[in-house]
């Protein structure tokens, strides 16, 4: 489409490119060719006149012909590193940026000797240290079939990271943050969370007493069973969330959801509720659960809900978005939808639509008293 209109492409600041990233889906279910991908985005590039952030975040790193040349090294140091240190083993370039408010970095994991592939703990620790004007951290991991260790020092003195407000990562590295009440977004879906960490997860979760935004991805180890104590463990931890993100992409059918819903009254101020789940044939649909969700949770203001098959070459199927409209009194009136996806049969649909809500049942008290006025008026 931008290839097509260049007149789009001359407004563009920012590009971010996310080929086969797991949460998104091209229309058919197979991988997407990234070296196209590339291809495509440097045919644009010209039309790109105002462009100063590109984000690439695919399986792969693109050709270096697609990034604009960086500056030269003195040839000294060429020389010095390639020639003249035959066995070089830790290299550290250092520099510091007085006005740096966002980080990322990664991904890191396990090394083939179960040591983590992150930088020094310490020189990482002194170079956040010496950035206090963060704000946004983002630390990915990949740690495959293996479970995180339980620890993950960072080694930050009492003072650091004082303006941080959001950090992605791991639980671990949460747990070393010496302002952990500033924090007011966190998401944890690097690893799905084990009900046995629970015991550790859960107390951090409560020192952040600013989280209002959180994204969490768990592993239930019995989907069919009473989770109940799972779910209320979590929310009951961070009561002042008004976006929660919660994902499982093992198979979530409607007795799961009905028990993880059914804790939502944990959450007062919420008004997002999002939830990407395992999908199962024969399930209820995607508006189904919005409603059930919407029963349990009146208050809310948007519903999206995302069908995943963990072990499909492409896990998103279909997602929906449920925009919540109310009457004076605050009640749901309708929903603003918008659905698409991958059916089980035939092509991919991408539909809106507007749903009115069933109107409230009259109660018993209104009954009475408007039979009780018929007969008086006899």
């Amino acid at each position: 489409m931008l290839a097509k209109r260049p007149d789009i492409c001359a407004h563009i600041r920012k590009l971010t490119v996310r080929p086969n990233y797991y949460l998104s889906w091209p229309t058919r279910d197979e991988t997407l060719r990234e070296t196209w991908v590339a291809h495509m985005i440097e045919n644009i590039s010209g039309d790109l006149v105002l462009l100063d952030t590109f984000d690439w975040d695919g399986l792969e790193m693109p050709q270096d012909n697609l990034f604009p040349p960086l500056e030269d090294l003195p040839a000294e140091l060429c020389v010095m590193l390639i020639e003249r240190s035959p066995d070089l083993e830790e290299l550290s370039i250092s520099a510091r940026w007085q006005k740096l408010h966002s980080l990322t970095l990664g991904s890191f994991g396990y090394m083939r000797d179960f040591t983590l592939g992150a930088a020094d703990a310490a020189s990482f620790s002194e170079f956040l240290e010496c950035h206090p004007t963060l704000r946004y951290i983002r630390l990915q991991w990949n740690f495959k079939r293996w479970m995180s260790p339980t620890q993950v020092p960072m080694h930050l003195s009492p003072n650091a990271l004082p303006e941080l407000d959001t950090f992605v990562g791991i639980y671990q590295q949460v747990s070393e943050l010496p302002n952990r009440k500033t924090i007011e977004t966190l998401d944890l879906t690097c690893e799905p969370l084990h009900e046995e960490r629970l015991g550790i997860i859960c107390p951090i979760l409560r020192t952040l007493t600013s989280l209002v935004s959180l994204d969490l991805w768990t592993h239930l180890l019995y989907p069919n069973q009473d989770n109940t104590r799972f779910f209320f463990s979590i929310l009951s931890s961070c009561p002042g969330l008004i976006d929660l993100h919660f994902m499982c992409t093992m198979t979530f059918t409607t007795k799961p959801l009905q028990q993880l819903i059914s804790q939502l009254h944990l959450l007062p101020a919420l008004k997002r509720f999002s939830l990407t789940k395992g999908h199962k044939y024969g399930d209820e649909t995607m508006l189904e659960s919005a409603l059930r969700i919407l029963r349990s949770k009146p208050t809310l203001q948007q519903i999206n809900i995302r069908w995943a098959r963990e072990k499909a070459p492409n896990h998103l199927k279909q997602e929906g978005t449920y925009d919540i409209t109310t009457n004076d009194a605050g009640e749901p009136l309708y929903l603003m939808v918008h659905e698409q996806g991958i059916p089980i049969v035939g092509r991919p649909f991408d539909r809106e639509y507007k749903f009115s809500m069933p109107q409230p049942a009259v109660n018993s008290a209104t009954r009475k008293a408007g039979k009780l006025a018929r007969v008086l008026n006899m």
